[in-house]
């Protein structure tokens, strides 16, 4: 395998890692983002390749960050993602977290808005089936009023 800039081995596959960003911790709202660069007024949910040395959970927490202007608190693992980008596999891991008081969007070249919908808005929003199917996933896995799930001994959201 070829080294990388970095020193380690380079993948066979990209690596991203985004989150899915609540407002509050009862999930009456989540953050999407609009871009162009894809496709006109494509609408997703916050991602971005790893940098050299970042683990996945320090990704998640930059791309927010950087995507959103808001600062998450993980609090458990989202969902994985997989498709191609050309002829190269990506893999995208999701990280659920919280909002952090504060925050402020601004649009940069990469984003050009951001939103906070509830989860039958971005549902209908999302320009991507996989997104959305695992949003629709996320919502289902909590009860009523319970607020997210608590990260699990082994989670991502430790930085594993």
């Amino acid at each position: 395998m070829q080294q990388a800039g970095d020193g380690s081995a380079r993948l066979p596959f990209i690596r991203a890692a985004g989150g899915i960003l609540w407002r509050t911790r009862e999930r009456r709202e989540v953050a999407v983002i609009f871009r162009d660069r894809h496709a006109p007024d494509e609408c997703s949910l916050p991602k971005g390749k790893l940098d050299p040395g970042e683990d996945w959970g320090q990704a998640a927490l930059r791309e927010v960050r950087e995507e959103t202007g808001s600062r998450g608190e993980v609090v458990g693992f989202g969902g994985t993602l997989t498709y191609y980008v050309g002829a190269r596999p990506k893999v995208v891991v999701y990280l659920e977290m919280i909002a952090a008081p504060g925050g402020r969007f601004r649009p940069s070249r990469e984003v050009r808005e951001m939103a906070w919908l509830t989860p039958d808005e971005a549902l209908a929003a999302l320009s991507h089936e996989s997104e959305r199917q695992m949003l629709r996933a996320l919502v289902r896995s909590a009860l009523p009023g319970e607020g997210p799930r608590k990260p699990g001994k082994n989670s991502l959201a430790r930085g594993a």
